[in-house]
């Protein structure tokens, strides 16, 4: 009978058990919306490496996972090409504010009432990439 009661309530407390670091189902994630690039930061020396042709950049991050954008660069000309892109994002760790962007983990920290979001990557190993991509990205909600 002991065994009976003890399992009974190893399995009640094993069903009850919930995930705190899940966003409701009934909830929107903080991410989803239109994003429009703000800065391109290298941390090391604060510079804003983001010309003003990247900064037409947009990125909409649609409630099924879907990201569709529209890139802005430059040739060496400084001529300023638009180039359209489509891939997906997931939110990994809602105590971190850990995404799967593209297949890389980005950081994102939102400020302002959630209208603006610094982004960075989790793990960049190689240096050469922090010079061409900066460190921090950030956007405001449009």
């Amino acid at each position: 009978m002991k065994k009976t009661i003890l399992l009974f309530f190893a399995i009640a407390g094993i069903i009850s058990c919930t995930d705190k670091d899940t966003i409701p189902k009934n909830q929107v994630d903080p991410i989803v919306g239109e994003w429009k690039l703000q800065s391109i930061v290298y941390n090391q020396t604060g510079t804003n490496l983001a010309s003003e042709c990247q900064m037409k950049s947009t990125y909409k991050f649609n409630e099924d996972g879907s990201i569709t954008g529209t890139v802005y660069t430059e040739d060496i000309g400084g001529n300023c090409f638009e180039k359209q892109v489509n891939s997906t994002w997931e939110h990994i760790d809602n105590s971190n504010n850990d995404y799967l962007i593209d297949n890389s983990i980005k950081i994102v920290k939102f400020s302002d009432k959630k209208t603006t979001i610094v982004m960075k990557s989790k793990n960049i190993v190689d240096e050469c990439i922090f010079k061409l991509f900066g460190n921090e990205n950030t956007y405001k909600k449009k």
